[in-house]
């Protein structure tokens, strides 16, 4: 009875002797063979009272043992061969990767769960603090720039304008362009982008001014208008006659100097500061403000809008714009850098104000976990989806190995449990018999 509860002591707590020395499974198996070897060196005083003792105990001990043994690596592997109701894991594979995945979609990751969660905390506190650091800042700038240059390599130019011009077209009734177009041009104008634009359009003046076929259409209207202004009265005829034949003003000489007056006045308009360039920005800005507010200029823009859209030159036109400014984005980095720079600073000072507006950020958190939501309605079967192809990808064989070296050396313990526990109901039983007069 002594070696069996200092066996016991030192197995399942104790001073952590033997605990210290072996594993788990070595102690099973040192435990398992211990009794073996008191059941063959006590067998022969069985008949004695503590031969008897002895014996029970260690019998019980062993069976209790193997039993415990058996059922231990039928969870992993056949043991002794043997095929039924063993190889519990390999052969319930399905099932278990089956249980898991539902465990995770349907209760871990619940929807209720995961949206109760996510009123729980603050998005936008969160989004604040990480946008206030000044390395987070630095990254979203250095990946915003990748972005847009990714982005101007990757689209495909023909693809954008016809979906844009389908868009617009299918939708020209519904969509009020002019106070639209009348916000975006202030904006632009206010934060810089109006001289980019401006650059972009005097390039193409010029580039149209300095074709052939712009000085022959000069040409032309002016014959045609000193045609109109002489087929008036004689003295205009004789006037006309004197500028073409003795001053040598033919129509192609007049249309080389208009072409030559034109790119002079494009060439000045490249200098934001040059007074005409400034008077086109007052422009702009007035065209911005009767966009918003005249109702008669918005119906002659919504008539322009509609005329324009249906023009089949506009596909051809739009085609060509998205090129250039894909163009002039891409070889000036310092473009790029400009573009990144205004939308950061415009996303700062959006930030500034949200983190002192308490209702302000209420609203974004109110927004963004109702698009949270939606999101997660239509793709939280995606989580089960996730969760099952990473496990499909383990093999029996792994699946066996990985569960093993995480949980095979506590379930020794059974092993061990189960020798002591009968060694001792072994014992105990033996001396209830043997006091009721049964085994002696």
């Amino acid at each position: 009875m002594g070696y069996f509860i200092w066996l016991g002591n030192n197995i399942l707590g104790g001073d952590g002797v033997f605990m210290n020395e072996c594993s788990n499974k070595r102690a099973a198996m040192v435990t398992l063979a211990a009794v073996t070897l008191g059941l063959l060196v006590s067998y022969p005083f069985k008949e004695t009272f503590i031969g008897g003792v002895v014996v029970s105990g260690c019998s019980a001990a062993m069976i209790g043992g193997i039993a415990d043994w058996f059922a231990v690596t039928a969870l992993f592997r056949r043991p002794l061969g043997i095929p039924f109701r063993t190889a519990l894991i390999p052969n319930n594979r399905e099932r278990i990767f089956e249980a898991i995945v539902t465990m995770v979609e349907k209760e871990l990751l619940s929807m209720d769960n995961i949206k109760l969660t996510l009123k729980q905390i603050s998005l936008t506190e969160l989004a604040l603090h990480y946008g206030n650091a000044v390395e987070a800042r630095e990254r979203l700038q250095l990946i915003l720039g990748h972005v847009i240059e990714d982005f101007l390599f990757a689209i495909r130019v023909d693809e954008v304008h016809k979906t844009l011009l389908h868009f617009l077209k299918d939708n020209a009734d519904e969509i009020k362009v002019a106070p639209l177009v009348g916000q975006a041009v202030e904006w632009s104008v206010r934060e810089g982008f109006a001289d980019s634009f401006l650059d972009l359009l005097v390039r193409e003046f010029e580039q149209m001014a300095r074709q052939e076929e712009t000085v022959q259409l000069i040409a032309k209207i002016y014959r045609r208008a000193m045609a109109a202004y002489s087929s008036r009265q004689n003295q205009r005829k004789v006037a006309s006659w004197i500028l073409e034949n003795l001053l040598h003003v033919a129509p192609e000489t007049v249309a080389a100097v208009i072409q030559g007056k034109l790119l002079a006045y494009l060439d000045q308009l490249h200098d934001p500061e040059q007074c005409e360039r400034r008077k086109m920005k007052v422009w702009l800005l007035k065209l911005a403000k009767d966009l918003k507010t005249d109702s008669e200029f918005q119906r002659q823009a919504e008539k322009l809008k509609k005329k324009i859209l249906f023009q089949p030159e506009l596909e051809n036109y739009l085609t060509a714009l998205f090129c250039e400014m894909r163009t002039v984005l891409l070889e000036n980095s310092a473009n790029m850098r400009s573009w990144t720079n205004k939308i950061m600073e415009q996303f700062g000072q959006f930030w500034s104000g949200v983190a002192c507006d308490s209702s302000q950020r209420e609203e974004i958190d109110n927004m963004l976990n109702s698009g949270l939501s939606k999101w997660i309605d239509a793709h939280h079967t995606e989580i089960g989806s996730m969760v099952a192809g990473y496990l499909r990808r383990w093999s029996s064989d792994e699946l066996v190995c990985y569960i093993e070296t995480r949980v095979g050396n506590d379930l020794q313990m059974i092993r061990i449990s189960g020798s002591v526990v009968g060694g001792v109901a072994g014992m105990l039983l033996f001396l209830l018999t043997s006091w009721l007069g049964v085994a002696r």
